[in-house]
């Protein structure tokens, strides 16, 4: 059986919050660590997705007003708005990233193939 490790981690700083989910991310992605739970809270903060445009999602007077913390996380999906009374978790898979790594490095050969006739560069 596979072993796990939960964290019960959270920060004040949302920034922070969001620094630890890609620290944990390449640490298990690389198997430095193994794979994790993680429970966490953000303090007031407005999450963008990251191919989101923050201009078109974003209310800044009102997170003026209201003290709100503005920060982009590294992965996709919409904009959320987030408190203490939003539970946040997260599972990084060891297995799932390893893959998931293979397949990219894979289609970029493949796709620097077709388009230079040679991946040497990729190595």
């Amino acid at each position: 059986m596979e072993e796990w490790r939960l964290l019960d981690l959270e920060y004040a700083n949302p920034c922070m919050n969001l620094a630890v989910e890609e620290a944990i991310l390449r640490m298990v992605g690389s198997g430095m660590a193994p794979s994790t739970l993680r429970f966490w809270r953000n303090v007031n903060a407005v999450v963008v997705g990251y191919f989101q445009g923050v201009l078109s999602e974003v209310n800044f007077e009102m997170c003026k007003k209201y003290g709100t913390t503005i920060a982009r996380r590294m992965t996709g999906g919409g904009c959320v708005y987030q408190d203490l009374g939003n539970l946040n978790y997260s599972f990084f898979y060891a297995e799932i990233i390893l893959w998931f790594q293979k397949i990219l490095l894979k289609s970029f050969e493949l796709l620097a193939k077709e388009l230079l006739g040679d991946s040497t560069f990729l190595v």
